[in-house]
Order: C-alpha cells, then sequence, then structure tokens
C-alpha cells in the first residue's frame, strides 16, 4: 500500500513536470512563430517595394541649359 502511494505521488510529479515542459515549448514554438511572421510579413512588404519601383520609371531630370559664353560667340564669327 505505501509503495503504491510512493509510487502514485511521483507519477503525479511527472505529471507535473511533463505539464511545464510542454506549457515551456509551446511558449516557444508561439514565440518562433510569431519570428516566423514578422520575417514573412517583411519579405512580403519588400516584395510590394520591389513590384512598386519595377512599375515606376525613373528618369533623370534634363541637364541645365549651357549659359552662352561671350568669348566662344566671339570665335563663332
Amino acid at each position: 500500500m505505501v509503495q503504491e502511494k510512493n509510487n502514485l505521488e511521483e507519477i503525479n510529479k511527472n505529471l507535473e513536470n511533463i505539464q511545464q515542459a510542454i506549457s515551456y515549448l509551446s511558449q516557444k514554438i508561439d514565440s518562433q512563430e510569431a519570428r516566423i511572421n514578422k520575417i514573412e510579413n517583411i519579405d512580403i512588404r519588400k516584395e510590394e517595394v520591389r513590384q512598386d519601383f519595377s512599375s515606376t520609371s525613373i528618369t533623370a531630370p534634363p541637364p541645365p541649359p549651357v549659359p552662352e559664353c561671350p568669348v566662344l560667340t566671339l570665335l563663332n564669327y
């Protein structure tokens, strides 16, 4: 009878330890899933930005006009 009681107490302790381990691992999994979701959201946003830039044509502004130089004007005549 005493042995059975000790066995039950040991089983209960083991079950508590297992429950704590499951809880800890569940928290770790949730944390990792949150990190993965954050990374996926960053990747999605990077792709959106990449598409925005690829659909936008970027052109350089025209060069400024060259001012007339009086010396060159005289040489042309």
